[in-house]
């Protein structure tokens, strides 16, 4: 409790310390901050995914990336066992992949049999170098580069958290978030389920295949 009490009080120091931005570049209501709300100019802009879905969305309208024509489920990686992220932010990866991996592997194939469609991956940068990443997810078929346009054309997308999950938002697709106790247990699954919260959607364990 004097640790949580302590971290308070620095942001609240901080928070007065700084000077709030003469302008404000923002993209959605979630993005109205509290030191962006003290700006002297908010402007609103289009996102970077925004843009991106737009033009995947032009490039689907002249053919030129249509993925697949039957219906599929997708499933938004993102590399949570190795995301160079965790490096960057010098933090243990929220899950081990000895565990994450056959989990996720039982939980496609539920969710395949329950609505009789293939799980197609959109793989996570990370991943695109690792020879062992299809494997690891079952032999799925794994796209790289085209997350835009595979959630356009996908029935169902499945996400636990990744930024990308913007492109379902922006196709109207229904979500599933995904957990498991491991990620419940680390600090990415309060992030999970935040954004689960935010956009209404439901949060699935992995754990149980009857949550389905």
């Amino acid at each position: 409790i004097k640790n949580i009490v302590s971290k308070i009080r620095r942001i609240i120091i901080i928070r007065k310390q700084l000077l709030p931005p003469d302008i404000s570049l923002l993209a959605g209501n979630k993005s109205l901050d509290f030191f962006a709300k003290k700006s002297l100019h908010i402007i609103w802009i289009g996102s970077q995914d925004f843009h991106r879905f737009n033009r995947a969305t032009v490039d689907l309208r002249a053919n030129r990336t249509l993925i697949r024509k039957e219906p599929f489920i997708l499933f938004i990686d993102d590399c949570l066992p190795a995301a160079s992220d965790w490096k960057l932010l010098n933090v243990r990866p929220p899950v081990t992949a000895t565990i994450y991996y056959p989990r996720l592997r039982s939980f496609f194939e539920s969710i395949e049999t329950h609505y009789g469609l293939p799980v197609v991956i959109a793989g996570h940068p990370n991943s695109k170098s690792d020879d062992s990443y299809a494997s690891a997810l079952g032999g799925r078929t794994v796209i790289f580069e085209e997350t835009a346009s595979l959630a356009i054309q996908s029935a169902l997308v499945l996400t636990h958290g990744s930024t990308a999950t913007s492109f379902a938002v922006l196709s109207r697709k229904p979500i599933l978030f995904l957990t498991t106790q491991e990620i419940d247990q680390s600090f990415y699954g309060l992030h999970v389920r935040t954004m689960a919260k935010n956009l209404d959607r439901p949060v699935i364990s992995m754990d149980d295949n009857n949550s389905i």
